[in-house]
């Protein structure tokens, strides 16, 4: 059994495995490589032998090499099995020693577990020299990409030059205050323009009341700066919100 790479099935799973097969036949096929051995199915090959049948689904993966062959077996038998924790490290280190140049995701995703699992797992097989680092790994679509990604860090400025860093904050700011200003201007403009489609002159019934709620304008400071916080900017959210509904 070359390629049996999981834990055999307790006696109760395999009891179960054989009153199916008694009952429905072997339901999935038993695969093979090109040179007979099982790639995935013994215990349903064991079943068989056991019940004295000669024959059952077969199905024959022709051109994959070693590694090829043993991940297909764990892929194909780790979805149907219920593993411990430490089986499924092995599983895992079994992967990676076959294949380490493929990212941690895929290895996850290919055997079902959490891809942190096969990170920590991965780090201690390297720490080890047990698998080779790689600076790119293949992903799931295929492409390659950094294995690591890079760290981002921010420095506090030397005291001297904190004040200057301070100006430019305060001119980032100030920018990014003008922009959201002109957008929301722009807001308001696009509201005024759909008002003025149900203005009253334009109301084709008559009714008893009207009830208006005109916009007005609150003075600020600071055209640009001070409508962060001004209630118009509130107004203009509740308006556009009518507007949509």
């Amino acid at each position: 059994m070359k390629y049996q790479l999981l834990p055999p099935l307790s006696d109760e799973d395999f009891a179960a495995l054989e009153a199916s097969i008694i009952e429905h036949g072997v339901l999935v096929p038993v695969e093979y490589d090109e040179e007979g051995n099982i790639l995935d199915g013994h215990h349903r090959v064991q079943v068989c032998e056991k019940l004295g049948l000669a024959d059952w689904p077969r199905f024959v993966r022709r051109g994959l090499d070693e590694p090829e062959k043993r991940s297909l077996a764990r892929e194909l038998n780790v979805s149907r099995r219920h593993l411990t924790s430490a089986q499924k490290r092995d599983l895992i280190e079994g992967q990676l020693r076959d294949t380490p140049s493929i990212s941690s995701r895929a290895v996850a995703a290919m055997l079902g577990v959490d891809h942190k699992t096969v990170g920590k797992v991965r780090g201690r097989l390297e720490k080890a020299g047990e698998i080779p680092q790689f600076e790119e790994v293949e992903g799931r679509d295929g492409k390659n990409r950094p294995a690591r990604r890079t760290i981002k860090t921010a420095f506090m400025p030397e005291p001297e030059n904190r004040r200057e860093l301070a100006k430019v904050a305060k001119l980032l700011r100030a920018e990014e205050q003008k922009t959201r200003h002109s957008v929301r201007l722009a807001h308001m403009e696009m509201i005024a323009e759909r008002g003025a489609s149900t203005a009253p002159e334009k109301v084709s019934r008559l009714y008893p009341v009207i009830y208006a709620d005109p916009a007005w304008r609150y003075s600020v400071r600071s055209e640009e700066t001070g409508r962060e916080k001004s209630a118009v900017n509130g107004g203009v959210k509740v308006g556009h919100w009518a507007a949509q509904k």
